[in-house]
């Protein structure tokens, strides 16, 4: 992509997108309408899944992008290749609409220190959860060259009428 804008397609409520520095290449992996229902029911992005620490092979290739060393590197490759950059710039990252067991922090937690200790194309894998990407979305709509972005402007709107939170209501992402 070289439109030098952002993109991403948010895929569940723990999707992953592949990321080269000051752009976003297309989602590489969606995830199905019955694991999104799974996730959605267990109350969030559980912490065993994503490092693929659990028992249950198949709660852990819901996220074998992240914890399959073999499958994130045949796919940072396979990207860099495609878009013409080296593997080195290309950057995995982990966008969580909502971490399980939020009180508590222990996901959250965990699936950071695990995501950081990781080491695939530009570095450690990044984990954005909702309040960091609401936050973006603010400091971005408060430029006034974004001011004709119906969604900037909306959430400009809701902002100002205090009625925008990043408060995710229990059982929903």
């Amino acid at each position: 992509m070289a439109s030098g804008r952002d993109r991403t397609a948010r895929t569940g409520p723990g999707s992953s997108a592949i990321r080269r520095t000051g752009e976003f290449f297309s989602p590489v992996r969606s995830t199905p309408a019955g694991s999104r229902r799974l996730l959605n029911a267990c109350g969030g992005v559980v912490s065993e899944h994503v490092t693929g620490e659990t028992k249950d092979r198949r709660l852990r290739k819901l996220y074998a992008l992240l914890n399959d060393p073999t499958v994130r590197t045949e796919v940072v490759d396979s990207a860099a290749g495609r878009y013409g950059y080296p593997p080195d710039h290309v950057e995995l990252r982990l966008y969580v609409g909502r971490f399980a067991a939020p009180q508590k922090g222990h996901h959250e937690a965990a699936i950071r220190e695990w995501a950081a200790a990781q080491s695939v194309g530009a570095g450690p894998i990044g984990v954005f959860g909702l309040d960091e990407v609401v936050d973006r979305v603010r400091a971005v709509a408060a430029h006034k060259q974004y001011r004709d972005n119906p969604v900037l402007v909306t959430m400009k709107v809701l902002d100002a009428a205090g009625l925008l939170t990043t408060s995710v209501p229990d059982g929903e992402v």
